[in-house]
């Protein structure tokens, strides 16, 4: 059996995660959209919509026109820019955890779970 788990946060319209991919569900009438990441396996790739790979994305936050995800799998830290519709990581090291502060890359997180915003900063 396949572990499957949702995060949902409301904004303008709802955005959750299940397995690899973040969706969006539309005004009425209900019409879901996977905006980006495939179901298809994890993997790590920045891109634009289902061309963005995912490795197991946790926390969702939303700012503005953008979501930031923790992709839990691959210790990184992702924005999903929803005017774009592209994806890109901004901070972690794919693949490599640890614990350390620093600037893109050179942060490395431990399986990051959640996220939040102020506004100013991502926590």
């Amino acid at each position: 059996m396949k572990h499957t788990q949702w995060w949902i946060l409301a904004v303008p319209f709802l955005i959750f995660s299940c397995l690899n991919t973040v969706m969006g569900r539309g005004a009425i009438p209900v019409m879901v959209t996977t905006l980006a990441g495939s179901d298809g396996g994890p993997g790590i790739r920045d891109g634009r919509g289902t061309t963005a790979r995912f490795f197991f994305p946790s926390g969702i936050v939303a700012y503005k026109h953008y979501l930031y995800l923790t992709d839990t799998g691959n210790h990184t830290v992702r924005q999903y820019n929803a005017q774009s519709g592209e994806v890109i990581t901004l901070a972690g090291e794919p693949g490599r955890r640890g614990f350390a502060d620093g600037v893109s890359n050179k942060a490395l997180f431990n399986f990051p779970y959640g996220i939040a915003t102020d506004g100013t900063f991502l926590y």
